[in-house]
């Protein structure tokens, strides 16, 4: 039993006194040096955008009638020139208020012929018509002028709603669909936009650039107005 222990550590003296593992680090990794190339590089951002006309029209009823007449100049998505005749809206009442409305004015200069006969006389009559009189026929008179103006201006408005029965391309562009049939009531109370026209000859482009790069560009921006300097290209692709 004593003879176990003693060669067991016999056994392990033995192994321990045994050839010793070395180790043997990598090689140092090769590495290239270059010298740097120095030029000048254009940065580029990217955005999304619109493109819309120079200028927008939407043609609407100005005043309230059945859509009488569509030109035939009128054709969804055609050019059409400035002043081309596009729709009528049925103008028998507004023609009838034209010829009332000069009627009245007739009118108010008669009233105005004897008030301005009326003064005159009373004016000439001397003692034999007191100064109340003299002075009750000129305030006839300006009430008269007063209602002279007033007819004028309303045989203005009668004209002016009759033009609007008619209504003309106000520029040169392309004409969209119309948004309500021939026949139907239109102008205020009902449906007012007929149509848009799109001055399209020339076109802009709308983007939304990020306020980090719109800042940028705004630092710069007196720089390059004072050194005359080339501002930022824009380059468009569909």
């Amino acid at each position: 039993k004593l003879l176990q222990p003693l060669s067991l550590c016999i056994a392990l003296l033995s192994v321990s006194c045994g050839k010793k593992n070395q180790f043997a680090p990598p090689p140092p990794p090769s590495v290239s040096v270059e010298s740097p190339t120095v030029r000048i590089q254009q940065t580029y951002s990217e955005y999304i955008g619109s493109i819309e006309g120079k200028q927008r029209v939407q043609i609407q009823a100005r005043v309230q009638g059945v859509l009488q007449t569509v030109s035939d100049a009128f054709k969804p998505g055609n050019i059409v020139t400035k002043g081309t005749l596009l729709f009528n809206i049925d103008d028998v009442p507004y023609r009838a208020a034209v010829r009332n409305a000069k009627a009245e004015l007739a009118k108010a200069e008669s009233s105005l012929s004897i008030a301005e006969v009326t003064y005159q006389r009373r004016q000439r009559a001397g003692q034999g018509v007191s100064e109340l009189d003299v002075e009750i026929a000129a305030a006839d008179v300006e009430a008269a002028k007063a209602a002279v103006q007033s007819a004028d201006a309303a045989v203005t408005t009668a004209e002016e709603d009759l033009s609007y029965c008619e209504i003309h391309a106000p520029l040169t562009g392309r004409i969209s669909e119309l948004n309500i049939d021939q026949y139907n009531l239109v102008g205020p109370g009902a449906t007012s936009l007929l149509c848009t026209i799109v001055e399209d000859d020339s076109m802009r482009v709308y983007f939304e650039a990020n306020e980090r790069r719109a800042l940028k560009y705004l630092r710069r921006r007196q720089e390059i107005e004072a050194k005359h300097i080339s501002p930022p290209q824009v380059k468009l692709m569909l």
